[in-house]
């Protein structure tokens, strides 16, 4: 069964009555249109420095990549000041390293290092041979518009002479300014004599066969 309105009408109507001298109050109308004021006040306060906000935190931001890349540019920098500086310091060996890779072919220059190299060991140089040079094959042309390219010269050769010169002579020919790079080596005993060496086993005379390659620049 429904409850009849009235009574809670009744009841409605006598807290109203009460409250109203309160909400007319002269101190309660002021309270509420500071508290009003104050409202509206930081709802448009509020619109209106949110873009200055905003603005503040891209310019934090971008202070802080700027900050970061200035870093990295010092770094750089400094870099690169350390680069020139050792460039400055070895710049009279750069002329050794168009010795060691030159930007021909060489070939004679290499026969005279070696056979020099043979007389100063007292080594018999008796054979010495180089494989077909390509002065600039079409890979090495197509390849060379962007970066150097480094040709290699294939060079057998065979020398003979005491053990201790022949060990000599490999020693320095690791040393030589062309840079070579020894692929294989082959001893061969070519006799024995009845010295100090052959008694040990090793033969006082040694035939050594060996395959280099060397190099030099298309660019």
């Amino acid at each position: 069964m429904e409850q009849p309105i009235l009574p809670f009408a009744k009841q409605y109507r006598k807290y109203a009555q009460s409250i109203t001298p309160f909400i007319q109050s002269t101190k309660t109308k002021n309270y509420s249109t500071v508290i009003f004021f104050f409202l509206v006040l930081s709802v448009f306060g509020w619109y209106a420095i949110r873009p200055t906000i905003q603005t503040i935190l891209y310019l934090q931001r971008e202070i802080k990549d700027k900050t970061e890349t200035d870093k990295k540019m010092d770094e750089k920098i400094n870099a690169l000041i350390e680069a020139n500086s050792v460039y400055e310091n070895n710049q009279q060996l750069f002329p050794l390293l168009s010795e060691a890779v030159p930007k021909s072919p060489d070939a004679l220059d290499i026969v005279s290092q070696m056979q020099n190299l043979a007389t100063e060991q007292n080594v018999m140089l008796s054979f010495l041979q180089m494989g077909d040079i390509p002065l600039a094959t079409q890979s090495a042309l197509t390849a060379s518009k962007n970066k150097n390219v480094f040709v290699e010269i294939p060079i057998t050769c065979k020398i003979e002479g005491q053990y201790l010169s022949v060990v000599s002579f490999l020693k320095e020919l690791v040393n030589i300014r062309r840079i070579l790079t020894i692929q294989s080596m082959i001893f061969t005993p070519v006799k024995k004599e009845l010295s100090s060496a052959s008694e040990s086993g090793i033969p006082a005379t040694l035939e050594l066969s060996i395959k280099l390659i060397a190099y030099y620049e298309t660019k």
